[in-house]
């Protein structure tokens, strides 16, 4: 249970508490590659946490968001809503392990372990602040700025704050009405400031509230 021990929701409690706290909950289900593991009409409401394998999270018109790897989380925001659809498609890209806690298995959590839930707390008021940036795009002061909240918007849709980047900066430059050299500029600023990295695997971090440490 290596991955569930460094998700956000455990990654501070001992490897004894976690699996303490997982005896006789959630379920593991195994996907073949290629494989749906959520789509808008099929899902179940709980919060998937990968084990092993790959999964790519991707919009109705097949454009990719991110890729889930051991220890992501996916289904975290919509948990606790009565939605009866869901917001993207989730699809092995090879063949998988995913451990799912139903809202029953972690409210039972929440009362055994209330540091949890305060993790659980802190890892939606982090999407609180994605979709504020989201909303400071409108009014964005600079270009810089403007990029910055590009990129949480992206980082909202792929519910996580490293991705990859589901465009070329071509599409970005038309989609954010920039010139290809004001583009270049304000990620080279980011990248300087640290509220932006980039990752070995081509994945990229937007860093909230400030830099990197």
């Amino acid at each position: 249970m290596q991955a569930v021990e460094k998700t956000p929701l455990f990654q501070h409690l001992s490897p004894e508490r976690v699996a303490e706290l997982l005896q006789h909950r959630g379920q593991v289900r195994h996907f073949s590659a290629g494989e749906t593991v959520y789509d808008p009409q099929h899902f179940q409401r709980a919060m998937g946490i990968v084990l092993q394998g790959r999964l790519k999270v991707t919009t109705e018109t097949e454009v990719v968001l991110t890729i889930l790897h051991s220890g992501s989380l996916f289904g975290v925001a919509g948990l606790f809503l009565e939605r009866d659809d869901y917001v993207t498609r989730i699809q092995a890209i090879k063949p998988s392990e995913v451990l799912f806690l139903t809202t029953d298995d972690l409210e039972a959590i929440f009362k055994e372990e209330y540091s949890v839930c305060l993790q659980y707390l802190r890892f939606l008021s982090q999407r609180i602040v994605f979709l504020n940036q989201r909303i400071s795009q409108f009014v964005a002061p600079s270009p810089a700025e403007a990029l910055y909240a590009f990129l949480t918007r992206l980082a909202i849709a792929a519910e996580t704050d490293r991705f990859h980047l589901p465009m070329s900066k071509q599409e970005m430059c038309r989609q954010m009405n920039m010139g290809r050299t004001t583009l270049y500029r304000a990620w080279d600023q980011l990248l300087t400031e640290g509220r932006l990295i980039e990752h070995s695997d081509t994945s990229l971090q937007v860093i909230l509230g400030g830099t990197h440490h």
